[in-house]
């Protein structure tokens, strides 16, 4: 459980700090063309200057930094969700090791893809469906590995088990 939390913090920290960004560069240009008529000329000027320009900077990164890291904090307690209920219910469909990674994958991968597609596009069938067959993809991709990994450990550590016998 304590791994879940992290996973949602990260996520949501991540967010944050990409997500506020890019609007807080464009916050501090926007300033700038709005008040390129009146720079300042003096030490005191440029005291108020950069002041009211740095407030309405960190506005700008902290409006769009908290409503990102929601997102993308959402998206990671979507994907915890799934992994969780996943082991909960000890999801193995097949009995192989590679499949049954690959389709776990497949599941949260596609459901964090959508979420992900909804919250950076707005309510579109068209993004949703684009992010469902890219998080699919990545979560084949990523499935795949684990799954070949893991097995290759079990069968690494049954060959150690049967030289120490």
């Amino acid at each position: 459980m304590q791994r879940y939390s992290i996973i949602v913090q990260a996520a949501a920290w991540a967010g944050f700090t990409f997500g506020g960004y890019i609007p807080a560069r464009k916050a501090a240009y926007q300033f700038l063309a709005e008040h390129q008529h009146c720079l300042p000329r003096n030490r005191v000027e440029a005291i108020l200057y950069f002041r009211k320009r740095n407030y309405k900077v960190l506005r700008a990164f902290m409006t769009a930094g908290m409503w990102r890291g929601l997102q993308t904090g959402l998206i990671g307690a979507v994907w915890c969700a799934t992994d969780y209920l996943m082991v909960y219910t000890k999801f193995t469909p097949s009995g192989d090791q590679v499949i049954d990674q690959t389709i776990k994958c497949a599941v949260k991968g596609s459901m964090s893809g959508a979420m992900m597609a909804f919250a950076g596009k707005g309510h579109r069938i068209y993004h949703g469906w684009r992010g469902v067959r890219m998080g699919l993809a990545g979560g084949v991709t990523i499935g795949l590995v684990e799954g070949l990994h893991a097995k290759y450990i079990d069968s690494h550590h049954k060959k150690k088990e049967i030289e120490k016998e």
